[in-house]
């Protein structure tokens, strides 16, 4: 039961978020795999304010890149403590930042993980990439899914449903091997 109220009160925030989003409009760069993926958000950040340094960039200094981390990201939030509480608290925070945008980023970088089968489409209903970054392909954090071949299923919604523009990691197999449904022009480093 608590699950069923937690998914709710994650999709009425998802709902909110987008809405966020498309009001602000800030170009957004996903970065996922299964290793890699905070180090190179760090990196990603750091080259962006250096070669960009009149837009604003913004990602957050924590590892939140889950359903939760993902809203607490692109709004800034930078602690959280989960309690109810918290939770209503958060959502008026959110609900305000809605109404009245302050220190909107141009860029945004965000990390996204996942954990269970159809994470990641929760996550692209948020929010769609204009640039997305694979990192790795691993078994680590598999357990929840059928094989790796399956987390990479659920990781490539990311790549097919990118904007502008995809990187892809040249020493990776699934990478190489995998790239027909890709839309946007890609890359790979």
């Amino acid at each position: 039961m608590k699950s069923f109220f937690l998914k709710i009160y994650f999709f009425k925030l998802a709902i909110l978020t987008k809405l966020y989003l498309r009001r602000t409009r800030p170009l957004i760069i996903w970065i996922t795999g299964s290793v890699g993926k905070t180090s190179c958000r760090m990196i990603v950040t750091q080259v962006l304010k250096q070669l960009l340094p009149e837009k604003k960039i913004y990602t957050s200094p924590k590892n939140f890149n889950s359903e939760i981390g993902l809203i607490l990201s692109i709004f800034q939030i930078e602690s959280y403590d989960p309690s109810i509480k918290n939770l209503c608290i958060l959502w008026w925070k959110i609900f305000f930042s809605l109404l009245r945008p302050k220190n909107i980023p141009d860029i945004l970088v965000l990390e996204y993980g996942i954990d269970h089968p159809h994470d990641m489409k929760f996550l692209t209903m948020i929010s769609k990439a204009d640039i997305a970054i694979f990192t790795k392909l691993d078994a680590v954090h598999s357990s929840n899914f059928a094989s790796v071949d399956a987390v990479w299923n659920e990781k490539f919604l990311l790549m097919k449903t990118a904007k502008q523009r995809v990187y892809l990691n040249s020493f990776d197999e699934y990478c190489k091997n995998h790239t027909e449904d890709i839309k946007s022009p890609l890359r790979f480093y």
